[in-house]
């Protein structure tokens, strides 16, 4: 089997009276990062401000490699160049918001929802669970 080692870690985003701002943990990294694999899970990325303020800070704490994954890849203002720029070895995006060619770099892999959204129309449709979908694990 595979083991995977998994901490939970929420990062904020914040905007000073100043017009500065930054990424705040809700808990301390103390744990060791080093050599180690990190992804970053988001709903969506707007301007990627707060995944790249991320990404520099879990790599100064030691990750070898950080890659990011979000449902909604908005990208709107200076995302596509910060994504670029970043020390992310990976962005994952699904195609809920269409992706123009000018908004897709070589770190960028888009996932089709396709599939997932014609099982749940289906299910709907023929009045089945659309949790059996997802084999019963898509709740807490």
């Amino acid at each position: 089997g595979i083991e995977i080692e998994v901490d939970f870690i929420r990062a904020r985003s914040y905007v000073g009276t100043d017009n500065s701002g930054g990424v705040t943990f809700t808990k301390n990294l103390e744990i060791d990062l080093t050599g180690k694999r990190v992804y970053i899970v988001d709903d969506m990325v707007d301007t990627a401000g707060t995944i790249c303020a991320a990404v520099d800070i879990l790599i100064e704490h030691g990750a070898s490699d950080v890659l990011c994954a979000t449902t909604h890849a908005v990208f709107s203002g200076p995302a596509v160049d910060r994504l670029k720029a970043s020390r992310l070895s990976k962005v994952i995006v699904t195609d809920t918001v269409p992706l123009p060619a000018a908004k897709r770099f070589d770190k960028l892999e888009v996932l089709s929802v396709a599939g997932l959204l014609a099982d749940a129309l289906e299910s709907v449709f023929e009045d089945t669970s659309v949790s059996e979908i997802f084999d019963g694990e898509n709740s807490f």
